[in-house]
């Protein structure tokens, strides 16, 4: 028996797949629909996220296939980004096919410098917290920071700035080994010509 929020998610995800069927997919209202199915998905229970996640497939109807990615976080940014992109550069030489951005209902396990496990579970994107008004603007308008950087989600349950230090370990003041932390991602293996985000 499926909740009520599971109930919404996937009559959002319903009136998404139908806008992006009539080439509507960066409307106003897709982003809306977007929106809204961002805001729910902390609320769906692990199974339900899990079943949601198992319905992804590709255009032509094969299953998206999972991937285990073990590499070195980064605080990914380039023109057009408009925030940090919280990613793992796989083990490897640094390129764009080695770059795995996190995203929601990954598997994520990050390691200190003395290999104590720092975060071990689901990602979950809250995009509230560390909401900041954009500056000089008469609207209001505005997007997650942390360490004062523009970013786009911090981890459910966590500070912005705390999550944002596990990425940004290697500037941090204090750190020993000046070095990236480790960490492995268990994601869906992305189809994108550039960068598997």
């Amino acid at each position: 028996m499926h909740t009520e929020t599971y109930q919404i998610y996937t009559r959002l995800q319903k009136e998404l797949d139908e806008l992006i069927s009539r080439e509507l997919g960066y409307s106003p209202a897709a982003q809306k629909v977007k929106n809204l199915m961002r805001e729910l998905w902390p609320e769906l229970s692990k199974t339900e996220r899990e079943e949601l996640n198992k319905e992804l497939r590709l255009p032509d109807g094969r299953m998206k296939e999972k991937i285990k990615v073990s590499g070195v976080l980064c605080p990914y940014f380039e023109t057009g980004c408009e925030g940090i992109v919280w990613s793992v550069i796989k083990d490897g030489k640094e390129s764009y096919d080695n770059l795995y951005t996190i995203r929601q209902g990954d598997l994520f396990t990050v390691y200190g410098e003395n290999d104590e496990i720092l975060f071990d579970g689901e990602i979950i994107c809250d995009f509230q917290a560390g909401w900041t008004a954009y500056p000089n603007d008469p609207f209001g308008h505005g997007q997650p920071s942390a360490l004062g950087y523009w970013i786009h989600w911090t981890q459910h349950g966590w500070q912005p700035d705390d999550w944002a230090k596990l990425f940004f370990h290697e500037y941090m003041e204090g750190t020993t080994n000046g070095k990236p932390l480790r960490a492995e991602l268990v994601t869906y293996k992305r189809y994108h010509k550039h960068y598997n985000s």
